[in-house]
Formats: structure tokens, sequence, C-alpha cells
């Protein structure tokens, strides 16, 4: 799974579109593939944030899918990370799919500090 990102989402979006087989989608919308380090398929070396998964499970849920992952391995670029070594939500600029032709852009971020024992 790669992470969609905000720079991104032109590109991410482009993906979307009915592809013939024998077409290489990365070179189609300017995007790179590079390999994984734990799965067979490639991950998008732009995106801030891949995880590698072998497949779980999959429930129907419907006329639905719920597919569940075991992660193998997580890559997150190390412009997006905090001093600390943890992920900079900020550098990262996750999107959400809303649905239809709806995107979720990276909402302002809140810091409270977390209390000590009552």
């Amino acid at each position: 799974m790669n992470l969609a990102s905000a720079p991104l989402i032109d590109r991410v979006n482009a993906t979307s579109a009915l592809f013939p087989s024998d077409v290489d989608e990365f070179a189609a919308v300017g995007l790179t593939a590079e390999p994984s380090s734990q799965v067979v398929p490639p991950r998008v070396a732009e995106s801030p944030v891949a995880i590698e998964c072998g497949l779980h499970r999959v429930i129907e849920v419907g006329n639905s899918f719920v597919v569940m992952g075991e992660v193998r391995a997580i890559a997150v670029r190390p412009e997006c990370l905090a001093e600390d070594g943890l992920p900079e939500f900020a550098a990262i600029a996750p999107l959400s799919r809303l649905g239809r032709t709806e995107w979720g852009l990276p909402p302002r971020v809140r810091v409270l500090e977390r209390p000590g024992q009552p």
C-alpha cells in the first residue's frame, strides 16, 4: 500500500483510469516504480510511506470485500521523519479518497500535550 500525499493528488487520480493491461501505469502517470523489500510488487518511489503486506484474509461484506493484510515492511522517506524518528504528519500530507470526485486534503494539526497521572 502506497500512501497518497497532497503533492501527488493529480497523478494518484490519474491511476484510476482504465488502462489496457499492456500499459505501464507508472510511466503513463509520471510515477516511478522501485523494488519493495519484502513483497514482489514494486512500490511508488514518490510516496512518502509504503506498507508492504501479504494477504491475511478477505471478508465479504454485502456486495463488497474487506481485504486485510499482514504487514511485512514499512518504508518511510527520510524527509518525512521528525527528529525523534517518527513520521511528521505535515511532511507526509496524506490524502483521503472520499467518493465520487471528492478528495480530502490534509487538515490543520493541533498539538496537545498529554497529561500525566490525574
